[in-house]
């Protein structure tokens, strides 16, 4: 679903335990952060790693080229893990409303309450944007939400709540 599609009218909310994507965290990384990338961190990230790629450059082995590719199986779960970490914290509730693919997240259990209000208040916001517009027939959907958002604010002191 795409909030982009009629932003006027589409809100989009999420349960704070919620996941926002369709691919599970250890798929996101098959896909987006393959093992030859995992592997290059490493090389970039592990001091043991960092030494023997030294060694490697000024004198080539077999026993060097072994004891890399030892560090670096060594080394594969736990970057692994880390990556399914960071994967799964980029598909979660604080992650989709920073990107602003959701407007907030709730609670579960008092998300009924908080639809009734916003619901309520939307509707009577429409309400006023219409009646807005019928005494004047030049003001455009935009600017009608404007001043009943500015309205809103000053008579609520800078608050937000739906209530």
């Amino acid at each position: 679903v795409d909030p982009a599609i009629n932003p006027e009218v589409m809100e989009m909310y999420a349960d704070q335990d919620s996941r926002g994507g369709i691919l599970e965290p250890a798929g996101v990384v098959e896909v987006k952060f393959r093992a030859a990338q995992r592997r290059e961190l490493m090389h970039r990230l592990d001091e043991k790693l960092q030494k023997l790629d030294e060694q490697m450059k000024t004198s080539p082995s077999e026993e060097v080229q072994q004891e890399i590719q030892a560090r670096e199986e060594m080394l594969q779960p736990l970057y692994t893990q880390v990556a399914c970490e960071f994967a799964d914290l980029h598909d979660r509730a604080g992650r989709m409303k920073a990107v602003g693919a959701i407007k907030e997240s709730l609670e579960w259990h008092s998300s009924r309450e908080f639809f009734y209000w916003r619901l309520r208040r939307s509707l009577l916001e429409k309400g006023l944007i219409r009646d807005l517009r019928a005494a004047d027939s030049a003001m455009s959907q935009p600017a009608a939400m404007a001043t009943v958002q500015a309205w809103l604010k000053e008579d609520a002191g800078g608050s937000c709540s739906d209530r």
